[in-house]
């Protein structure tokens, strides 16, 4: 997925982190949630959000990946047991 604008990225990065850290997540996990938030950001055009939900489906979508498995397996339950301790913004 190319970049359409880095517009936000910078600032999305700090707020996932800080909400992240703030909700007592290792500082491993608050960085490659807020990574991932930012690549989201990029793909939208101009000023974009994430919502909490493209959030988990990239998430969940990345582990599959990460684990060698298909895509097309995922499902948006699956991302939402990957994170669902720690608390982020609602859509």
């Amino acid at each position: 997925m190319a970049p359409l604008a880095s517009s936000g990225a910078g600032d999305t990065v700090v707020a996932t982190l800080a909400l992240a850290l703030g909700s007592r997540r290792p500082l491993e996990e608050s960085a490659r949630l807020a990574n991932v938030a930012a690549g989201l950001v990029v793909a939208k055009r101009g000023a974009a959000t994430v919502t909490r939900s493209e959030l988990l489906d990239e998430i969940g979508r990345l582990s599959l990946i990460e684990k060698g498995q298909s895509e097309t397996k995922y499902s948006s339950a699956q991302g939402l047991r990957w994170n669902s301790r720690a608390p982020i913004a609602t859509d």
